[in-house]
């Protein structure tokens, strides 16, 4: 059973959707076979056109480590499979033959409170079922209603096969129980059907339910107070392949504030080169929860040590997130390859750093007053920490809107002296932090994000009405793409475990370094692996909680 555990992690991994069906129906008609009280219920689909949609996406990760000089690694998903459950790639396809189309595994615990797994297999070739199994070490295990029972020796475990299903069972209590058939089902369970429906897409070819309630009842798990949390996996060929993951927590004992929807105009602030964004709304509420989060976790006196900073700026700090009501974003800007340049020593002047990153925080401003007394107080301490440094600050005005900054020299990060300019101000529109490419990019009326080709296009896989958007471009996915693939043999061994477990006969690899003239085919490569990826959250009417991961690769062709 356990192995058969390998097969869900695996191919977890990505999904492709059958057509529009409603929720109970396709994988998750397996709950008609999983008993009410299971803590962890998992379904996913095995057939080939499923198998055959990851091999295309394996195939882009196979074109893109070529072009890395990992040109020995090959993955497809029936030999990862095959290497999780410790099987020749044979006996895999003719597990495949008999299997049906989908597999269910569930976690529950015995009379006694010990753990136990249960799987369903629906199949269609009740024969070849019994050839395989023979020829996997089970034998004859007896009858149990009328399910003809296989035994692995030197195990409790069994198989239980009729002309259409199969269960697996930790022991003959398990197998007799399921045989028996009396147990409520997962299926009949209010919760987990209100669960499923709240999923926002009518289909997914994997899936995993958690029950908090029957965790905590059956397998001794911490309370959650909530109820039951779904995750769907399912891929759209929309805009390039995109590989999406909904998340749905259902609404308990413990309340949910509903935020405030995004307002989309809002994005025209955020400037058009951003590669990565994180917008969403009442930032005053959002801080003052993180506080009293850390406190409540044991830190000391988080709020008193704030106030007490701000307060030498003469702002209080409830009043200054008062007026934080409305949108914010903050975003980052990254130039990779101007970063590996300089990094190498193609690029020797420090200055150039500046134009090479950004970051900036840019707040509606409700209340203008609040907001540009903010802006006040800051700005003390920024020429407060200027005369600490010996660093000098000015005044300037752009877009009609003055604008205190402070320029170091020399600020030390990843071991690299980094000029930088602090900036921040108000206008009756906007409260303004960040570096100063950042904040005269807003005010000075440039383009906004909204019009970036892939800020775009990543529209499409939102969900309705979010509360929040992140969004990461193909450069700042290149970055973490990059340090993974082209350095990880060099600095984690780890690295060569996952390639070795997914493919066992790949040769040992070797780094490609970062080099400048490998630069730019490298983060190319990436870029058409990973074209952007989004993160978005929304709370119902209801209080149930969804969240929706993407990342959408490029359609390479080579």
């Amino acid at each position: 059973m356990r192995r058969l555990f390998v097969i869900t992690v695996a191919a977890l991994m990505m999904a492709l959707p059958t057509a529009a069906a409603e929720p109970a129906d396709g994988i998750f008609q397996l709950a008609q076979h999983i008993p009410a009280d299971a803590a962890v219920f998992v379904a996913l689909r095995t057939d080939d056109a499923y198998l055959d949609s990851l091999d295309t996406v394996l195939a882009q990760a196979n074109t893109l480590m070529a072009d890395l000089g990992t040109a020995g690694v090959n993955l497809n998903m029936r030999d990862i499979v095959a290497n999780g459950l410790q099987i020749e790639r044979a006996d895999l396809d003719a597990l495949l033959a008999w299997a049906g189309d989908m597999i269910g595994i569930a976690a529950m615990a015995d009379g006694d409170g010990t753990p136990i797994w249960q799987g369903v297999i629906p199949h269609t070739n009740r024969q070849a079922a019994d050839v395989f199994l023979r020829g996997q070490g089970f034998t004859d295990g007896g009858v149990y209603g009328g399910y003809a029972a296989y035994v692995r020796e030197g195990t409790t475990q069994l198989v239980l096969l009729d002309d259409t299903m199969a269960y697996v069972a930790e022991n003959p209590d398990h197998a007799a129980v399921i045989a028996a058939g009396d147990y409520p089902r997962l299926s009949d369970d209010p919760g987990y059907a209100a669960t499923v429906h709240a999923l926002p897409e009518g289909t997914y070819s994997a899936a995993a339910y958690f029950s908090p309630a029957a965790a905590t009842a059956q397998l001794g798990l911490s309370a959650d107070a909530q109820n039951g949390v779904i995750v769907g996996l399912t891929m759209t060929d929309a805009n390039g392949v995109a590989l999406i993951a909904d998340i749905v927590q259902m609404p308990g004992s413990i309340p949910v504030t509903q935020p405030l929807s995004i307002n989309p105009e809002f994005r025209r602030f955020v400037p058009a080169d951003a590669t990565a964004v994180v917008h969403g709304a009442e930032l005053g509420g959002l801080i003052n929860t993180a506080i009293d989060a850390l406190e409540a976790s044991g830190a000391v006196n988080v709020r008193a040590n704030i106030e007490a900073v701000l307060g030498g700026a003469g702002l209080d700090l409830n009043t200054a997130l008062n007026w934080m009501k409305g949108d914010f974003a903050l975003f980052g800007r990254v130039d990779l390859q101007g970063l590996y340049r300089y990094a190498f020593g193609t690029v020797t002047d420090p200055a150039a750093l500046e134009d090479l990153f950004d970051i900036g925080l840019v707040i509606e401003a409700v209340n203008p007053v609040g907001a540009a007394d903010t802006a006040r107080g800051l700005a003390s301490m920024l020429r407060a920490l200027g005369a600490a440094r010996s660093a000098p600050v000015t005044t300037e005005t752009v877009g009609g809107v003055e604008l205190t900054v402070l320029r170091i020299d020399g600020l030390d990060a990843f071991a690299l002296p980094i000029p930088v300019a602090l900036t921040v101000g108000a206008s009756d529109e906007v409260f303004v932090l960040g570096t100063y490419n950042a904040v005269t990019s807003i005010l000075s009326g440039g383009p906004g994000i909204d019009i970036a080709r892939a800020y775009q296009d990543s529209t499409a896989l939102w969900l309705n009405q979010p509360t929040s958007v992140w969004f990461a471009d193909s450069e700042l996915l290149a970055t973490a793409f990059g340090t993974f693939i082209t350095l990880g043999p060099t600095v984690d061994p780890a690295y060569l475990d996952i390639i070795a477990v997914l493919d066992e006969d790949a040769p040992p690899i070797e780094p490609v370094l970062p080099v400048p003239a490998a630069i730019d085919g490298i983060i190319n490569s990436l870029g058409e692996f990973a074209r952007y990826a989004t993160i978005t959250t929304n709370v119902d009417d209801d209080g149930v909680q969804r969240l929706r991961a993407t990342i959408t690769l490029g359609a390479l062709t080579r």
